[in-house]
């Protein structure tokens, strides 16, 4: 109950509570107030109790559920309010006194059920009227059970009326609809592992300015580049790697780094600044592919699709397609599809292989014990780098195994909710850059820039040992 009620606070719904008095005869004396005060009043809930509360100016709507249960949204008014029950709401209390409601221990009289309820009600109105007539009843059964229970009715009608007349303050000022308070609700979701919803909070949530080094996500696409790359990675004092590999199309398991090729590596140095070593994209064909992507954990669960989420209890997420996601930007196209859409290359350059001659200046770079790297999930990155034919040394943080020393219960140790938590930043997801369904497009056909910016951001969203 502590919970709801900082949800409620921080989203700034007002809480009305009375001690000593249920929810129910709270409500019922908002809606008497509100309805003197001549503001129309809409009471949400599925229970039958609330019937009795309909008039003009008051509507029921009972919000419905998915599941097996499947109910569907309901709007109750005075033009239909008699259809559940059978009665009109000034009836609904008499209604209730003679059936009972065993959920809320209500006794009513036992031997009339919904039919014959509706009928006395119908024929004689309110209860002390029923009762009155009880003798005359021609039906054995509920004569007699009215003669015998007369009482537990009348206490039942005492139980299921709804108060209106509680001292509750009442202020409509107060009950205006105000901004939440975003940066509170991130804090929350982010606690509660609602990590979808910290997001969404985290994009609404105003953003103070703060003084950042310039983001410089370098392409590196020949080889004088990339000698420029290496030195400037070996002057760091730690370097951080991402991979990102593309599934081979006979791998049984999409998650097995030992059964994809290597599309490109990105090695961040600095605050801002990493290098993108492209090896295998091409052009743009508009077809699909059976995609790998943060199969090391870059991404949680709350990016994956929903029947493919968590694979041996790592974050390996796919993007074959993308579950639901709230999109924060208002075009509808992924980044890959709008840059295609404006600027479709007619070329792409990649490096040579990594197992190449002219490649070995990198492949000693990941295998230089002395150069300290960190790393999302090193056994992916490791065992990918190992089936692309480099063994990668020198590892010195693994921030996924750092988030499960620091909480082992948490639900993911994605880097996006890493980053999210520690930097308050909120890393591109796989569908933002690629889309999902049926427009997604294979990450090794994005153009290079887009899939430098993801990948790069990857690399360098691993500094959170720095902020942390």
């Amino acid at each position: 109950m502590d919970r709801i009620c900082e949800m409620l606070d921080a989203y700034r719904i007002p809480i009305m509570t009375l001690p000593g008095f249920e929810a129910d005869d709270v409500i019922g004396t908002l809606v008497a107030r509100s309805v003197e005060a001549g503001v129309n009043v809409v009471v949400v809930s599925g229970d039958k109790d609330f019937q009795q509360l309909v008039k003009p100016g008051v509507w029921l709507l009972n919000p419905g559920r998915g599941g097996p249960a499947n109910v569907e949204e309901h709007w109750v008014g005075v033009e239909n309010a008699a259809e559940r029950l059978g009665v009109a709401p000034e009836f609904v209390t008499d209604y209730l006194a003679l059936v009972g409601d065993s959920s809320d221990n209500i006794p009513g009289v036992r031997g009339i059920g919904d039919k014959t309820a509706a009928e006395l009600v119908s024929q004689y109105g309110h209860l002390e009227a029923i009762l009155a007539h009880a003798p005359e009843i021609t039906k054995k059964r509920p004569r007699e059970a009215l003669l015998e229970h007369a009482e537990n009715a009348r206490l039942s009608k005492e139980l299921v009326t709804i108060r209106d007349d509680l001292p509750v303050p009442f202020d409509l000022e107060s009950l205006r609809i105000k901004q939440p308070d975003h940066h509170r609700l991130r804090d929350l979701f982010i606690e509660l592992e609602f990590h979808a919803l910290a997001k969404e909070a985290a994009v609404q949530a105003p953003v103070e300015e703060k003084p950042r080094a310039t983001v410089n996500y370098v392409t590196v696409d020949n080889l004088e580049l990339m000698e420029r790359a290496i030195r400037r990675a070996r002057e760091a004092e730690v370097i951080a790697i991402d991979t990102e590999t593309l599934a081979d199309p006979e791998s049984p398991q999409p998650g097995d780094p030992l059964r994809s090729s290597l599309v490109s590596i990105a090695i961040a140095v600095g605050e801002g600044e990493a290098y993108y070593f492209p090896f295998r994209h091409k052009l743009a064909q508009g077809g699909q592919g059976e995609l790998l992507i943060d199969a090391a954990g870059d991404r949680s669960a709350t990016d994956a699709p929903e029947e493919r989420g968590l694979i041996r209890g790592g974050d390996e997420v796919f993007a074959e397609t993308p579950a639901k996601k709230r999109k924060t930007n208002s075009d509808s196209l992924s980044i890959a599809a709008r840059m295609l859409r404006d600027n479709k290359p007619t070329s792409v350059h990649n490096l040579p292989a990594l197992d190449s001659p002219e490649m070995q200046p990198l492949r000693d770079l990941l295998s230089d014990s002395t150069v300290r790297k960190t790393v999302q999930n090193a056994k992916y990155d490791l065992l990918a780098l190992r089936h692309a034919g480099v063994s990668l040394a020198g590892i010195d943080f693994d921030t996924m195994l750092a988030s499960y020393v620091l909480d082992p219960g948490r639900r993911s140790h994605g880097l996006d909710v890493l980053a999210l938590e520690f930097l308050d930043y909120t890393m591109t997801s796989y569908a933002d850059l690629c889309g999902k369904g049926r427009s997604v497009i294979p990450f090794d056909e994005c153009p290079v820039e887009a899939a430098r910016d993801y990948s790069c951001e990857d690399a360098a969203a691993q500094d959170i040992r720095a902020a942390a």
